[in-house]
């Protein structure tokens, strides 16, 4: 508490009300509103990173000094399906990996690991839900979420199965190639991290770091 006393009376932010949202701290200044959040790690390279790379699609933080906390502008979004809201998302994350793309060159053994990393992945997942499917047939009256399951659960399949199909083209393309395209990943990527609105914004960029596009979809 000590600690954002002092970063409130540094900025001199005359708090009205104040509440709660997750981890964060929402107050209302005189001076507008604005949230605070424990820092974990100084991101500031990477935003100016992203500003010199012409995008500007997140939230850039009031305070850039050495602070136990962060303060950002509180922004409002639009109220919207979530399906809708996830399009956008993907479209801006998209544009943001472009925007920081390199390539660099796989060595045989990462190509390896990678594949049999996401080859297990794909197999614990259907074995996952073979054990739900499993589960939830031998119930004499199904719940309506486990009846829901049991109508789409060949979709799920099906998804893995393709999956499987493109883990597989892309091992044979990189084995013979071994590039390997590597950008700016948000690598915590949420509907709950970006706030949907005309001039949307990507937030949360504590565990961002360079590698696959494919780990931020």
């Amino acid at each position: 508490m000590n600690s954002l006393t002092k970063i409130l009376d540094k900025y001199n932010l005359k708090v009205n009300k104040f509440s709660y949202i997750n981890k964060c701290i929402i107050l209302n200044t005189d001076t507008g509103k604005y949230v605070l959040k424990k820092k974990k790690n100084d991101k500031k390279e990477v935003y100016d990173y992203l500003l010199s790379r012409n995008f500007s699609f997140f939230l850039y933080p009031e305070n850039t000094k050495i602070d136990n906390y962060i303060i950002y502008s509180y922004i409002d979004e639009i109220t919207t399906v979530k399906e809708e809201k996830a399009k956008h998302l993907m479209d801006i994350m998209s544009e943001m990996h472009v925007r920081t793309t390199t390539y660099k060159e796989y060595s045989l053994d990462e190509i390896k690991e990678i594949y049999e990393d996401k080859k297990n992945r794909i197999n614990n997942l259907k074995v996952f839900y073979e054990h739900l499917e499993s589960r939830f047939s031998e119930a004499i009256y199904p719940a309506p979420y486990e009846l829901l399951f049991l109508t789409n659960v060949s979709k799920i399949y099906n998804s893995l199965d393709y999956e499987n199909i493109l883990l597989e083209e892309w091992y044979k393309s990189i084995i013979n190639n071994k590039k390997r395209r590597i950008c700016l990943i948000h690598n915590h990527l949420s509907l709950d991290h970006f706030l949907d609105r005309r001039d949307a914004k990507i937030i949360n960029f504590d565990y961002s770091k360079y590698d696959s596009p494919v780990y931020d979809f």
